[in-house]
């Protein structure tokens, strides 16, 4: 068996389109704060232009709805568009940005059974 390329995968499920489509069009974004702001703002940035941001929210599945609304477009992480609304068109980035997810405790500190478990998980998902 031939093994699968994820960013082939993505293009398949998520075709990739200019960001610069819908640079005329009106935006929900999250936070400037958040994580996900920053690599955003840096997607625009590269795109050459600043977006008309509607406003701004904490919650992804604010822009999702607020999408579905018919009221703007916005920037989500993919994990938020698995089981996708209906009537919303998902496109991906040629860039296919990301981040590292990372779990932080202290050196010799005390891990509960469940944390330790947990981190196994999460690196097994991840992996």
């Amino acid at each position: 068996a031939k093994p699968v390329n994820p960013d082939e995968l993505l293009k398949k499920i998520y075709p990739t389109a200019s960001l610069t489509r819908f640079q005329y069009e009106p935006f929900v974004l999250m936070y400037k704060e958040s994580t996900i702001r920053a690599i955003t703002d840096e997607i625009f940035r590269k795109s050459g232009f600043t977006p008309n941001v509607l406003f701004e929210t904490a919650s992804n599945n604010t822009v999702l709805s607020m999408i579905e609304a018919n009221l703007c477009c916005g920037v989500v992480p993919e994990h938020y568009v698995r089981r996708l609304p209906k009537g919303i068109s998902c496109f991906s980035f040629a860039s296919h940005p990301s981040w590292d997810i990372v779990a932080n405790y202290r050196k010799n500190g005390y891990l509960s059974e469940a944390a330790k478990y947990f981190i196994e998980l999460v690196r097994a998902f991840w992996a």
